[in-house]
């Protein structure tokens, strides 16, 4: 019996000792989330500067991408990028296609200025 109390003992430590590891690395994941966080925040800031054009860019690379998709993409609120894809669409750059976006002309220029009409060329 001396034998199972030791390795009760043992599982029981072992236990522990696991649980106290899982609580640092929850910790350690916490502090890189955070730092990503920070990270990604700056760069969306950069980003922002011409979000039209690199919303042009990505539907044109994937047709039917989906504002929430795009967002997720570009570190920018699902309502932002909503915002963008409708002064697009009335300057007649994207159209809507069920859930999502397309170029309405996928051979045209994907040059843009801030207000979503097509620059000369």
């Amino acid at each position: 019996m001396n034998r199972l109390a030791t390795s009760g003992d043992f599982v029981a430590a072992l236990i522990g000792d696991l649980r106290r590891r899982l609580d640092e690395l929850d910790a350690e994941k916490g502090a890189v989330t955070g730092a990503l966080r920070a990270l990604e925040a700056r760069e969306s800031r950069r980003g922002r500067r011409d979000l039209d054009a690199v919303l042009i860019e990505s539907i044109k690379a994937s047709p039917g991408s989906r504002a929430s998709f795009l967002a997720l993409e570009f570190g920018v609120s699902p309502t932002t990028v909503a915002g963008h894809l409708r002064k697009l669409e009335q300057g007649g750059v994207v159209v809507k296609c069920g859930l999502g976006w397309e170029l309405s002309n996928p051979r045209q220029a994907t040059s843009t200025s801030r207000r979503g009409k097509q620059r000369p060329r």
